[in-house]
């Protein structure tokens, strides 16, 4: 008898943490110094680069490449080059880095720093005193650790096939769309190109290519390069289409913790304090700081909804609290960022490809402020933007004004101004949101590039009166006010006016909504809309507006009523509809049927007007199968009869064949596992690896680690999966293979015998004929492996001498059914 200890962590915080394996104290005679030796702490880790997990203080930070080397006390540690000591995150820099090419211990670092290290996962955690770090975005991603993917090419496929037979001589309609978006990577270059394919038995079939471009993202900067054919961002100026260069911020890059817009928040601590962060009733935020000053600049955005209390809890119990105002609109950027987007291209979709150059930028100033400015050029015309928002504690302002110069036909030109303003604000005690914006042009001369570009091309077509043929707005007015009863709903009251400078009268919109969650899931709802429109006809095409002066009241009552507890059970709902005189009716049952792997949702409608006997029966279904995606529509009255059905998808080919798959995000993932046919990937039930061993996960988060386990229940028992859970970090736009290392083979379970009956040592390693490790011994003379042939020679070795090894024969059983083999053999 002799027993065994293991040790996988490694310690590098001290040099006193060594462990030993002292032989004394090991009963049985089998195990000699020299095999004790290779489970030393200091024989553990061979010196070498290791990409490993790196946290701080049991947060996980990225994974980086890391030396392990021996110091001058001849022991192995890692030691940090100067990048990577930015990332632990100091307040100062701990030392004074002179060579940026050398490395430095932790020793040499901070004597504070203690670490641990897990070898099998390759995880490095340190632990660090909280005072000597600063804020810590901690889900920041360092380049090396992203993965731009490897080049294949890809295609998303949405085709719909439409027919409709009518009950009199009205011709049957028969139509087929086919919608293709795809493309390929080179590196961190992604092509991209949407066509489509549409025919219909009247007008025949035409392909057509809308659109070809090609993008990189620029990680440092935080910027994504895009030359072809894009849109504008429609960020203080009107977005437009066009071709031709643009390189713009993207936030996706920015950790989690910092992106969108929250406040900076400051304050002093007179000890070691706990502070925490309300908004309403809720806690967003809590963190240690030590006496003195700090700063949270790491609040995640939280859809602005209302004032912050900051509550400082001191170390003798003490309690002292403030408030941060937090309102604030789209325009609204955090303290210290910018956002930008410059273009310049040709436009596209209106002007016949003019020249045209465009720049937006947004800084946030302070927690109150954050600037703009934008400017667009174009021949003949040019149009400024300055403005900004201010937050306090009556909510969140927004205002920009714009000056524009156009060169019109007829040799004339116009300027004119116009202002933007909004406003938003939660009123935290009564849980009321308001959101208020109002656009007005103050002359009738300011022109935007789409209407400049318009009014040429109309005159260039000789259209008369091609001055009333362009809307110009004058002003337009909207607020919605939104208002959380508790038990009796929530409210919602919207409205909105707008007027022209080429046409008399108004447009007006007024909208009332309800909606409660009842008892047992049952929802209700109420939605009253009164529309009028006394606008002047002149600027219609045909010279006609139908709706001129005429007011038109929408009522609308539904409720939908669960019939079941179980998220696939089926859902009835009824919902009418009162307009213009009329009445609609219609009553729907929806839910899902199949297996949890492969749900089909279903669904049955009967609607009407008036007439409750003469409505209209329709019934869809839809699902995803493991490759492709399968939908069908009908629909019956008594006058005709329609049917559709239609299916969507995406193709991969790579270097190993042909994939396919669901349809595609611009970022997705593709399986490599051998062998492991029938595995699926966790929570996600439309990825089946196929019988070639591969699989495509349709979509990722681009910029941030995204786990993929592969569950291994439909897979062939003679299959192992050896890491089932791979974790990566992708480029937008990346097409990443995700390698899994199987093992193909029976399972068994050998147990050794020796002819002296002595045990063979724990940790022995148990070789192939081709000289490969396959197994180790542990407790009980037993080792697991796969065999991949039905009968064989294994040699087990524990030492270098002859009297240290030895070798048996097997041959497995003819029953493939077993789940483990269970072999007793002699080992000579």
């Amino acid at each position: 008898m002799w027993c065994f200890l293991g040790i996988n962590n490694q310690s590098f915080g001290g040099e006193d943490n060594d462990y030993y394996f002292d032989p004394s104290l090991i009963k049985g005679n089998s195990l000699s110094n020299s095999e004790l030796q290779q489970f030393d702490y200091k024989q553990k880790i061979p010196p070498g680069d290791y990409k490993v997990e790196l946290y701080v203080n049991n947060t996980f930070i990225t994974q980086v490449t890391i030396i392990f080397k021996y110091n001058l006390l001849d022991k192995i540690q890692p030691c940090l080059q100067p990048n990577q000591i930015y990332l632990l995150g100091f307040k100062k820099s701990p030392i004074n880095i002179k060579n940026e090419n050398k490395c430095y211990f932790l020793s040499d670092i901070d004597s504070d720093i203690i670490s641990s290290f897990n070898y099998s996962q390759l995880k490095l955690n340190l632990t660090i005193p909280q005072a000597k770090l600063k804020s810590k975005n901690t889900t920041i991603i360092q380049a090396e650790s992203l993965d731009s993917g490897e080049t294949m090419l890809f295609a998303n496929y949405n085709i719909n096939q439409y027919h409709v037979n009518y009950s009199d001589n009205i011709k049957d309609i028969n139509s087929t769309y086919l919608d293709v978006k795809g493309g390929f990577n080179l590196g961190l270059w992604n092509y991209r190109q949407d066509s489509h394919y549409s025919y219909s038995n009247s007008s025949g079939g035409q392909w057509k290519t809308t659109r070809r471009y090609i993008q990189r993202a620029i990680y440092n900067i935080s910027s994504q390069l895009l030359i072809g054919e894009g849109f504008t961002s429609g960020q203080l100026l009107p977005g437009m289409g066009f071709k031709g260069i643009q390189l713009s911020s993207d936030d996706r890059m920015l950790p989690n913790n910092i992106r969108g817009y929250a406040p900076l928040i400051q304050g002093i601590a007179n000890s070691n304090a706990e502070v925490k962060v309300w908004q309403g009733s809720n806690i967003i935020y809590t963190t240690t700081v030590p006496a003195g000053p700090f700063t949270i600049d790491d609040l995640y955005s939280t859809n602005y909804a209302g004032d912050l209390r900051v509550e400082v809890i001191e170390s003798n119990g003490t309690k002292s609290s403030f408030i941060v105002p937090f309102s604030a609109v789209p325009e609204s950027v955090r303290p210290g960022y910018t956002k930008y987007a410059v273009t310049a291209g040709k436009t596209r979709f209106i002007g016949d490809n003019n020249l045209f150059s465009e720049f937006v930028i947004q800084h946030g100033l302070t927690n109150s402020i954050t600037l703009n400015i934008a400017n667009q050029l174009a021949k003949g015309y040019q149009a400024v933007t300055m403005g900004g928002v201010y937050t306090a504690y009556f909510g969140a302002l927004s205002f920009n004004t714009t000056f524009s110069h156009a060169e019109l036909p007829k040799n004339s030109e116009e300027t004119g101004w116009k202002f933007h303003a909004s406003y938003s604000k939660t009123f935290q005690p009564t849980d009321t949101s308001v959101t208020l914006s109002s656009y007005h042009y103050s002359t009738s001369g300011f022109r935007s590039l789409s209407d400049t570009l318009n009014a040429r091309y109309l005159s260039d077509n000789n259209v008369s009166n091609w001055q009333d043929k362009i809307l110009r707005q004058r002003s337009r007015f909207d607020i919605v006010l939104n208002q959380n009863l508790k038990d009796y709903g929530n409210v919602g009251l919207s409205a909105s006016r707008e007027n022209y400078h080429n046409s008399n009268g108004t447009n007006d919109q007024l909208q009332f909504t309800w909606s409660k969650i009842l008892s047992n899931g049952i929802s209700s709802s109420v939605s009253i809309a009164k529309m009028s429109n006394s606008l002047a006809s002149s600027w219609y095409y045909d010279g006609q507006n139908a709706d001129k002066g005429k007011s038109q009241l929408y009522i609308s009552l539904g409720l939908s009523i669960p019939l079941g507890n179980n998220y696939n059970s089926p859902n009835l709902s009824f919902s009418t509809l009162h307009y213009d005189g009329e009445n609609n009716y219609q009553t729907s049952l929806s839910g899902l049927i199949g297996s949890d792997n492969q749900p089909i949702s279903y669904g049955l409608s009967y609607s009407s007007e008036n007439q409750i006997s003469q409505g209209t029966l329709s019934g869809s279904f839809q699902t995803q199968l493991p490759y492709t995606n399968i939908r069908a529509t009908t629909s019956k009255n008594k006058d005709y009869w329609q049917v559709s059905g239609g299916i969507q998808g995406g193709v991969v080919a790579h270097r190993g064949g042909i994939t396919l798959g669901p349809y595609l995000g611009d970022t997705f993932a593709l399986i490599d596992a051998p062998d492991a046919k029938g595995a699926r990937v966790a929570n996600r039930n439309d990825v089946v690896v196929d019988r070639f061993g591969y699989a495509i996960v349709p979509s990722l988060v681009p910029y941030q680690y995204n786990t993929l386990l592969l569950g291994t229940e439909n897979v062939d028992s003679r299959v192992e999966i050896n890491t089932p859970d791979k974790r990566v970090a992708p480029y937008s736009g990346a097409m990443v293979r995700v390698k899994y290392k199987t093992s193909y083979g029976r399972p068994v379970l050998v147990t050794l015998l020796r002819k002296d009956k002595d045990s063979i040592p724990m940790g022995s390693q148990a070789f192939d004929e081709d000289n490969k490790i396959i197994g180790m011994v542990g407790q009980g003379n037993q080792f697991y492996f796969r065999a991949n042939k039905e009968k064989g020679t294994l040699n087990i070795f524990w030492g270098e001498s002859l009297n240290q090894q030895c070798t048996i024969d097997y041959e497995l059983p003819k029953d493939n059914d077993q789940p483990l083999i269970q072999l007793m053999q002699v080992c000579n």
